[in-house]
């Protein structure tokens, strides 16, 4: 069976039809002689300015193909010209499943149908606007075989020696630097390796934007800081095309394996401890226009042989969200919600919002109250992310009502709680008070007797 287009909306017709059963115009009429190919025509959609409403703009392939509008082959009364004269316009596509084959709508009905699918496109438009982005999703990834050499970007070679850790999105390697001559174990570089164009991007951006050493020590200098825990990338690359990969100095054990080994609480003093540390991180990354987004143990370091040095890694969820000294607006479902680790992230992540400096704070927060206690409130919903959320809302304005709850068989530890009140206040585009938080740990280290000197125990 031989297959037409309406010229005027594009609808799919039988030969045998004088009328569009969609748009209800006259159809043009097909000489004998003239081939079939000739009258195909080219529908094309061009959006119109108030949304994306169906415009056809025809194209004929063939001048065979002959307008019913034309003065030489019909004669036309005043009104036949107006309905032409209409037709050579943008027509709206119609609804094509509430028309029966042959049957005609009137001007006014094809109208209020155009009216009507203009409008629910653009609501469908905003629809689409509104709509939260999706997390991009990366391939599977294998590991790399052990020994295996990598080569960065400057051109030095390190070879894969052990590999630490595994799992779906993320590997982590112990690494030498290759060369001709000695054949070692005995690594003193982490290699973290990853899909090319997973979020290990993110990553590499912050730190050669916000963490190059020469900033780092410019920073512990001008605040006569002996150390600051931001991680040192001494190399980074790509590996068969499909890996990116970035090397640190080997910073120890992450404060969650130490957890799981011991299967302890962490006393006060070192959860006070762990917070100061990190607050300083926070001050120095919140200063280079870029906020974390992922407070949790996995991401803290810990070196049981120098106990002092606390290093805050995996920058998977870092985000400027002060670019060149503006800050972003607060907009809910710019991002992707829930993006994060569901227990510790901020109400802000929750809600597709871009975190700002108090969704650190506030996420350390949720940290130090599970350091002591053990667990939070939507600890066993993780796999429902709304409910965890609607639980954070919820205590955000009951703080004292929260401690009640995690502490309830033993001491509130003031410091945590004046801490948490301080920063489930604060504005999305407000800057903390840095000076006061940190004294507010040292004051309390200080009252359980704290000094430099004293071991601190992970």
């Amino acid at each position: 069976m031989i297959i037409q287009f309406c010229p005027h909306c594009g609808v799919k017709l039988e030969p045998n039809f004088k009328f569009c059963p969609a748009c209800g115009q006259l159809l043009p009429r097909q000489d004998l002689e003239e081939p079939v190919t000739s009258t195909i025509s080219q529908i094309t959609v061009s959006p119109s300015s108030t949304g994306i409403t169906s415009q056809v703009s025809v194209k004929s392939r063939s001048p065979l193909l002959r307008s019913s509008c034309s003065p030489r082959k019909q004669r036309k009364t005043r009104a036949d010209a107006e309905s032409c004269s209409q037709s050579s316009q943008a027509v709206p596509t119609a609804d094509h499943s509430s028309h029966s084959a042959g049957t005609l709508s009137s001007p006014k009905k094809r109208r209020d149908e155009s009216l009507s699918l203009e409008s629910s496109t653009s609501k469908d438009v905003a629809t689409v606007k509104n709509k939260p982005k999706k997390a991009r999703r990366s391939d599977p990834i294998i590991p790399v075989a052990e020994n295996v050499v990598l080569e960065d970007n400057s051109g030095k070679k390190w070879r894969l020696v052990k590999l630490l850790v595994e799992n779906d999105s993320v590997f982590f390697y112990g690494a030498v630097i290759s060369s001709s001559g000695a054949f070692s174990d005995n690594y003193k570089h982490i290699v973290k390796l990853a899909a090319k164009e997973g979020k290990i991007f993110n990553e590499q951006n912050f730190l050669q934007r916000a963490a190059k050493p020469a900033s780092v020590d410019k920073w512990k200098k001008l605040h006569k800081m002996d150390f600051l825990g931001v991680p040192t990338c001494v190399g980074f690359g790509l590996h068969s095309n499909l890996y990116r990969f970035l090397i640190f100095p080997d910073m120890g054990t992450t404060l969650q394996s130490r957890l799981d080994d011991t299967g302890k609480l962490l006393p006060e003093k070192t959860v006070l401890f762990l917070a100061l540390k990190i607050i300083e991180v926070l001050e120095y990354i919140h200063e280079n226009e870029y906020v974390h987004g992922d407070i949790q143990t996995g991401n803290i370091y810990v070196n049981l042989e120098f106990p002092h040095q606390v290093y805050l890694a995996g920058y998977f969820f870092a985000f400027r969200f002060s670019p060149n000294g503006q800050h972003v607006e607060y907009r809910e479902q710019s991002r992707t919600p829930h993006d994060g680790t569901m227990e510790f992230i901020s109400i802000d992540s929750h809600k597709g919002v871009g975190p700002s400096r108090r969704s650190d704070l506030q996420s350390l927060a949720y940290c130090m109250v599970k350091w002591l206690s053990g667990s939070l409130p939507w600890s066993d919903m993780v796999d429902k992310p709304s409910n965890v959320m609607s639980e954070k809302e919820k205590f955000k304005t009951n703080v004292q009502g929260f401690f009640n709850k995690q502490f309830r068989k033993g001491k509130i530890p003031g410091v945590l709680q004046d801490y948490m009140e301080k920063v489930m206040v604060l504005e999305y585009m407000e800057k903390p008070n840095y000076e006061e938080l940190k004294a507010l740990m040292r004051g309390g280290l200080q009252k359980l007797g704290f000094n430099k000197e004293n071991s601190i125990d992970f």
